[in-house]
């Protein structure tokens, strides 16, 4: 186990020693795939038999999906938590107004509707300064990738993958 500022993380041997060597960022990252990418990409966004959830990210931490940290950084809620979204580990999150359509690329929009066959998350850096913060979009299809270009979320799908690396 790996105890940082009283901390106590579930990590030992190489592992933390690994852990301890990251950046700040790299930490923060990692963080991230762990408390939110993966949670919401191996649930589906919430998947059902209606579909999958589209209205908000909030909505996963009341499903079990996420965890209230993660809940509390979403920048569109239908009903908030807090006054004023948190970032966490530097991240913000939203629920995308378009998913990838049946080619896995071409827009689908999902605005207004609270469940839908496609989806899309965006989870993009809080600050315009911290350029070693990726975008991260998710997906029924995918993980996606690309460089910040600032703390802009990106709230429709993207028409093109130029500039998108595939991450999972």
């Amino acid at each position: 186990m790996l105890a940082l500022g009283g901390v106590l993380l579930g990590i030992s041997g190489a592992s933390a020693a690994t852990y301890y060597l990251m950046t700040q960022g790299e930490r923060d990252t990692h963080a991230v795939w762990h408390d939110i990418v993966v949670p919401i990409k191996n649930a589906g966004c919430g998947v059902n038999q209606e579909g999958s959830w589209t209205g908000d990210i909030t909505e996963l931490y009341r499903l079990g999906i996420i965890s209230r940290d993660v809940a509390e950084a979403d920048i569109a809620p239908l009903k908030p938590l807090v006054d004023k979204p948190r970032p966490y580990h530097g991240y913000f999150v939203v629920a995308m107004d378009s998913g990838p359509g049946d080619d896995g690329w071409t827009p689908v929009s999902v605005k207004g509707n609270l469940r839908s066959s496609s989806w899309g998350v965006c989870v993009f850096p809080a600050t315009a300064d911290r350029p070693d913060l990726p975008v991260i979009l998710i997906c029924s299809g995918g993980i996606h990738t690309r460089a910040s270009e600032g703390n802009k979320p990106i709230l429709s799908w993207p028409k093109e993958r130029s500039g998108w690396a595939i991450a999972r």
